[in-house]
């Protein structure tokens, strides 16, 4: 439920920390501390946080491209599932 939460609002805080590291990415409990104090700092989502992180020193590049490739998931599934209806959106997810 989470992914397609995710899917829908890539904004929403709650679903991202859900699916972040499931299955696990190589994004611990360290990093995703970083992102949520850069989000509060700066006002803006862990999504945009995730997005924005990688041109700047605060994570290790081993974790900007874990995190790169877990955005990139995501936007393809995005993709993937547009225009779909509710089932076959569940099924991609899967």
């Amino acid at each position: 439920m989470a992914y397609l939460q995710l899917l829908s609002n890539p904004d929403n805080n709650t679903a991202f920390e859900r699916v972040i590291n499931h299955p696990p990415r190589g994004i611990g409990k360290t990093t995703l501390a970083k992102m949520q104090q850069y989000a509060n700092e700066h006002k803006c989502s862990l999504w945009q946080a995730g997005m924005t992180l990688g041109g700047t020193k605060v994570l290790t590049k081993r974790a900007v491209n874990a995190i790169a490739n877990f955005c990139q998931l995501i936007t393809d599934m995005q993709q993937k599932v547009m225009g779909l209806s509710l089932e076959a959106q569940v099924d991609t997810v899967i």
